[in-house]
């Protein structure tokens, strides 16, 4: 049954989880991540994980799926810049 707390925590995770979708969504369209901190990503995925073993410890599903959310856009997000990173170095040393 859902309660007005649980309906409140989940109407927070989906906008949680939607805060981070425009740029999810720019870094999908045009490949670009120069600007975009790896270590705020890294520190979102290292609070998400804390987040997701509260909510699994205290059975809050809001919390766990807006985190688990959370952690797989920040997972994205390091990965691309990782990989923008990687391709930028190969085409800096095909220069020289």
């Amino acid at each position: 049954m859902l309660t007005p707390t649980t309906v409140i925590g989940f109407v927070a995770a989906i906008a949680s989880i939607a805060a981070l979708i425009p740029q999810t969504i720019r870094i999908f369209r045009y490949n670009e991540t120069e600007n975009i901190s790896i270590v705020t990503f890294i520190i979102v995925m290292v609070a998400m994980s804390l987040w997701i073993t509260y909510g699994i410890i205290r059975m809050d599903w809001p919390l766990i799926c807006s985190s688990i959310g959370l952690f797989m856009i920040a997972s994205y997000t390091i990965y691309k810049i990782y990989r923008n990173q990687e391709t930028q170095d190969e085409n800096d040393t095909d220069v020289v």
